[in-house]
């Protein structure tokens, strides 16, 4: 395999110290996000990831084949928690590790392709972003589907760059044959991973169409990426059936998103950005100096400009129509921003000899000293349920599917771990309800205590409805405990 080949330059002997220099970057990070990885507690949908990774793989595929997502980070947590355990610092740790890899992927592929200064700004972005710490404390798939989109860009460069040089494209695949393997494997694995890896595949489709436009792209590499793309297509047919099934559902019925603003652009960045003072003085204007530099005749700078702006627009334009718009499931877009800017930053510095610094200085002292390893502390689930005795409280949760997060924490996490036991028995004492509207009071005056959980924005009317029942009944509001930013606690007692 020839050098310009060589899978993300691990062995390269020539470029010992600069992969030193990444080495260090990931286990800085690695501390950094390994801080406080068990705060706050597991929450939103941490819990529905804990329990399907919990049952048996045959089940778990089974019963997510028809969920909003594939189930590879299940799959991928069930395996991890047979060998470490359950702990909530282990099970968020994979994440952290996901995430390093990513980092260290990342740097590598910007180093090969724009140099080391580049490659610094991008780590540090990476390192000190709020953003990537929240899903470095999250037992959910974004930090596998962020990993494996770094892995599958990589891969895709070595690949693109290294058809340039073959006479053929089957002296290529036969002579590159471990590396084609690998893009099959990766590209699989990410669609596998999140539905929104659609939007990746379709961005390097469109890079490909511009190459092909701008006569950039041989005969010999479009054979080479038709027989890839083919093999792709055909080991995730089983899936794409599925996928297919439930964008016309998604398309019929919506998603819990609402249609996006023009704002939301702005908001996005501020994410990725950690503060609006980084985000507005010269990083956010940075992401548009791709539109004038001399650097798009550079391939690994087209393609960077076209996996960030054409999902970032796409998308927020569809959004109108089906709700995706969300930082969550803009993941994917992050690490190309964050490249961006640390390549045009540098452009910017070697054209005008360093004499615009300071006001690149400026807002990346903003980003890195807006980073907090900790959020404001708030009340836990597990404090709002030790707030009355257990035996006497009823507890009414609020809709029905906070139920795996109610009860990780609920009598020491005993009905959890027995969810998915086909001899499970609810409590007695406790009731679930989608929305208050019909519910019934029956079973309520046993109790000398009710404990309502709600999570997200509950009809208002309802719950007034519900509370002044309760009022008539003898019980009074004796606690309201905010468990985070979207659940809340309402202890009433007699």
């Amino acid at each position: 395999m020839s050098k310009s080949l060589t899978l993300f330059y691990l062995l390269d002997l020539n470029k010992i110290s600069t992969n030193s220099i990444i080495y260090l970057f990931a286990i800085f990070a690695f501390f950094i996000w390994y801080a406080y990885i068990d705060y706050p507690e597991l929450s939103h949908d941490e819990p529905f990831s804990l329990y399907h990774s919990l049952i048996p793989i045959s089940d778990l595929v089974q019963r997510l084949t028809t969920d909003n997502n594939p189930p590879l980070y299940e799959i991928c947590l069930h395996l991890w928690i047979r060998i470490f355990g359950n702990e909530l610092t282990t099970i968020r740790l994979l994440s952290t590790i996901l995430l390093c890899a990513a980092l260290i992927i990342n740097a590598k592929m910007i180093l090969h392709y724009f140099g080391i200064i580049p490659m610094i700004i991008s780590s540090a972005l990476f390192i000190f972003s709020n953003y990537y710490l929240n899903y470095a404390h999250e037992a959910r798939g974004y930090a596998l589907f962020l990993f494996l989109t770094i892995a599958f860009s990589s891969i895709f460069l070595t690949i693109y760059n290294g058809i340039k040089n073959a006479k053929s494209f089957k002296e290529y695949i036969f002579s590159n044959w471990l590396v084609s393997i690998l893009f099959i494997i990766c590209s699989v694995l990410l669609l596998h991973s999140h539905y929104m890896a659609s939007f990746v595949i379709l961005a390097v489709f469109i890079f490909l169409i511009i190459q092909i436009i701008n006569k950039d792209l041989t005969k010999n590499a479009v054979w080479v990426f038709i027989l890839l793309g083919s093999c792709v297509l055909l080991l995730y047919f089983p899936q794409l059936l599925i996928f297919i099934k439930n964008a016309f559902k998604v398309a019929h019925h919506g998603t819990w998103l609402n249609p996006p603003e023009l704002t939301d652009l702005y908001n996005l960045l501020w994410k990725f950005f950690n503060s609006p003072v980084a985000t507005v003085l010269v990083l956010f204007p940075l992401l548009f100096i791709s539109s004038y530099s001399k650097q798009l005749k550079n391939s690994a700078y087209k393609f960077m400009c076209v996996m960030f702006w054409i999902p970032f627009l796409f998308v927020f334009i569809i959004s109108f129509k089906i709700p995706l718009f969300h930082d969550r499931y803009m993941i994917f877009i992050s690490p190309f921003a964050y490249n961006l800017v640390a390549i045009n930053t540098h452009f910017i510095l070697n054209k005008y000899n360093f004499k615009m610094m300071y006001l690149v200085l400026v807002p990346l002292f903003a980003f890195m000293f807006s980073f907090s390893l900790i959020g404001k502390k708030s009340d836990t689930l597990q404090e709002a349920l030790l707030v009355s005795n257990l035996n006497e409280t009823i507890y009414v949760i609020s809709p029905n599917w906070y139920n795996y997060n109610f009860y990780y924490y609920f009598d020491n996490g005993k009905y959890f771990f027995s969810l998915f036991d086909v001899n499970h028995v609810e409590p007695r004492n406790v009731i679930f309800d989608y929305n208050l509207r019909t519910f019934s009071f029956s079973k309520v005056d046993e109790y000398k205590n009710v404990n309502v959980i709600l999570s997200g924005s509950p009809n208002q009317e309802s719950f007034d409805s519900f509370d002044s029942k309760l009022k008539r009944m003898g019980y009074y509001l004796s606690k309201t405990t905010l468990i985070n930013k979207v659940s809340k606690s309402y202890l009433y007692k007699k």
